[in-house]
């Protein structure tokens, strides 16, 4: 394969672009939600920030399918191998259904004792909360379908596909959600009855799509292939891992925050949804990284795997500067857009301003994921997020007993940029073990 920059730039364009397109449109309608919700008052804006840490963490727990399927499918392409990239492709959707099943049954009985006793936050918020929660949950089946079919696109390298189908999905559910939250008066659950009806039209099309070029198909007859989940789960364990142990961190630090009242929390809510585009256009370069890396080295081109990595790791920054810059000089404006409560837009600007000097770390630590998983080796990212996840708790509440919420943001901050140095420092110490990688994946 040609190695130089211009080719390199061209394959993480082709991928990387409409990814962060679908994604940025994600952000935009999540944004927009947010501003529909902040309508509603800030006990309602407290209420779905405060359930979004849930949602993050049933979306980690859910993405072992996710990632491992991109990473499997990657390969499998890359190497030429139809066979497993099927199987890949049928077990990975059944085993998210499964999982999805198994998170439901765990979640749904426990969500009030959760926020009420863990997160200990007050009854209004509470039942803003749950009114959010328990119709996502019921759904969540649609999710884990859309997100693995999504993830096989990717690891073939067709994003624009997705891309066609996730822009009618998001514009319908666009288009629905001020209806059902205003119209039919169903306030935030209105959100999740626009999600279903746009979630059936989004797996109709993909599913449609991946059987017409034969990726999915039935020819499997048995119900479990153990050796497949085993390999799936094998690389999306450790980095659903990781995520469900930060959401689980988030629900800490929101009890701690809490204890300011509701106003930082409905800020925190803000300070997400605007770090959400550097996060997007990050996640973006991540998935380019899981697919190309996959892909070169499925096809033993190890060096061109790496050469990949280097730039993907640079382009990912530059961007994220650019935006660090736009934060850092227009915050209080940014956090204008979705509140005009001066006690949360307060928390939201001091928020805007700590995340303006971290969110290139924040781009770091994303894209080693994506490179890591490429690789088949997610182990890393666990290695060093789980400590510094967990140490964001004692840091936090010690920071906020002289800065109040605002250390809180510190903390956040601090042990962002500790994760993205680590991490880059870790990679560039193991680059010999690519070959090694590759031989590790056994064939399923």
């Amino acid at each position: 394969m040609n190695d130089n920059k211009d080719s390199i730039f061209r394959a993480v364009y082709n991928i990387a672009f409409p990814t962060m397109i679908q994604m940025l449109l994600g952000t935009s309608y999540h944004i927009i939600n947010t501003i529909w919700v902040g309508l509603l008052g800030s006990f309602s804006l407290a209420g779905v920030t405060s359930s979004s840490f849930i949602i993050w963490m049933i979306f980690s727990i859910v993405s072992i399918t996710e990632v491992g399927v991109n990473s499997l499918v990657a390969r499998y392409y890359g190497a030429k191998d139809n066979e497993n990239l099927n199987k890949v492709s049928f077990y990975g959707i059944r085993l998210g259904l499964i999982i999805s099943l198994i998170v439901g049954l765990l979640f749904l009985p426990n969500l009030e004792n959760i926020f009420l006793y863990i997160v200990k936050l007050n009854k209004d918020v509470t039942s803003v909360a749950l009114t959010y929660l328990i119709p996502f949950i019921c759904i969540l089946p649609l999710y884990i379908i859309s997100s693995t079919c999504h993830s096989i696109f990717r690891g073939i390298g067709d994003t624009k596909t997705p891309l066609k189908i996730a822009s009618f999905y998001l514009t319908l559910n666009a288009l629905l959600d001020p209806i059902f939250i205003f119209y039919f008066n169903f306030g935030v659950s209105g959100i999740a009855i626009a999600n279903f009806i746009s979630q059936l039209f989004d797996i109709t099309a993909c599913i449609y799509i991946l059987k017409n070029r034969n990726i999915i198909n039935t020819k499997f007859k048995n119900f479990f292939d153990f050796k497949v989940f085993k390999s799936i789960s094998f690389i999306g364990i450790p980095i659903a891992a990781n995520g469900v142990i930060f959401c689980i961190v988030y629900l800490f630090l929101t009890r701690i925050i809490s204890t300011f009242g509701h106003y930082p929390i409905a800020a925190l809510g803000i300070g997400h949804n605007t770090e959400s585009i550097a996060y997007t256009f990050s996640l973006g370069f991540s998935i380019a990284a899981t697919t190309l890396v996959g892909q070169n080295i499925g096809a033993k081109d190890y060096y061109r795997a790496h050469k990949i990595a280097i730039n993907i790791l640079y382009y990912s920054c530059t961007f994220t500067l650019f935006y660090c810059l736009i934060l850092f000089l227009f915050n209080e404006k940014i956090a204008s857009i979705f509140t005009k409560e001066k006690e949360v837009l307060n928390y939201a600007t001091n928020y805007l301003k700590v995340i303006a000097f971290t969110e290139v770390f924040l781009a770091m630590e994303i894209v080693m994921e994506g490179i890591f998983s490429g690789k088949g080796n997610t182990l890393p990212p666990i290695i060093i997020g789980l400590p510094l996840n967990i140490l964001r708790i004692p840091i936090a509440y010690y920071l906020s007993n002289f800065y109040g919420a605002n250390g809180i943001w510190v903390a956040i901050g601090l042990t962002t940029s500790l994760k993205g140095i680590i991490l880059t420092i870790w990679y560039y110490l193991t680059t010999e073990n690519l070959k090694t990688s590759y031989q590790n994946i056994s064939k399923i």
